[in-house]
């Protein structure tokens, strides 16, 4: 909240999360109030969620109301603990799933606009659903993500700026494994973007107004044409309630 965020006393923040968030929740709503801050709860209920997902039509999912459009644009952060807690169900419903969330575009142009600055904590990923469905230890993963929220972000930050000014520049890049992967790729100088837990009036200004706690990435796009070889991934990918194995993109 004050690592990531900066929150000033008198501001807006929304607090949003599902059923299985809510006492981590309710944790970051005290502390704003303890810092003079504004907060507003908003809870998506999780059987609510899955009752309308599953009983209703399509066109009656992914509505948002002129309210919480309001809420909104008067909000100055924004601090989301994802769900639903059952990704399996999700994937069960993967259509209708999609048609309930229909409103992301629509929900990031008008953050974007009102200034706002937000981070998606996700711990909301982590419930004992989704543990059972990954075949993870819950206690032993819901540890592992609080440590690693728990970290210097200025640390990170420090270390993403400097990665992201290498990889703005103009290069030829080699990227290979013992496993097999050998790929290639040109830079072409486009800006790299540093994911490091940390919105500030910088990131605001370039669009990047949404941050991941825990943080720790950088992402630059290649030149379009220029990749070749073959990228393979050693370690399961965890994708909408599987363990994915064996991937590999070839270029």
């Amino acid at each position: 909240m004050r690592r990531s965020l900066h929150i000033q006393p008198k501001e807006n923040v929304i607090v949003e999360c599902w059923n299985h968030g809510l006492d981590a929740a309710k944790e970051i709503v005290y502390q704003l109030r303890a810092v003079g801050a504004r907060p507003m709860l908003l809870l998506e209920d999780e059987e609510t969620h899955w009752r309308s997902v599953e009983d209703l039509s399509p066109t009656k999912l992914g509505q948002v109301s002129a309210s919480e459009w309001a809420a909104l644009s008067k909000a100055d952060a924004y601090v989301f603990f994802p769900g639903p807690a059952d990704i399996a169900r999700y994937r069960k419903n993967m259509e209708k799933s999609q048609a309930a969330t229909s409103y992301n575009s629509d929900w990031y142009r008008r953050a974007e606009r009102a200034g706002l600055r937000g981070a998606r904590v996700l711990l909301g990923y982590v419930s004992r659903e989704r543990a059972r469905s990954y075949g993870f230890e819950f206690d032993a993963w819901r540890d592992m993500i609080l440590r690693a929220s728990s970290v210097d972000f200025n640390a990170i930050s420090r270390k993403g700026k400097k990665l992201a000014a290498l990889l703005s520049k103009d290069a030829e890049v080699e990227v290979s494994a013992p496993n097999g992967t050998r790929f290639v790729c040109e830079l072409k100088g486009r800006p790299a973007q540093s994911d490091d837990g940390i919105v500030d009036a910088q990131d605001v200004k370039d669009g990047e107004f949404m941050t991941n706690v825990p943080p720790g990435y950088v992402i630059v796009c290649p030149g379009e044409t220029s990749a070749e070889g073959v990228v393979r991934f050693d370690r399961p990918v965890p994708y909408l309630g599987l363990q994915v194995t064996d991937v590999a993109f070839q270029f």
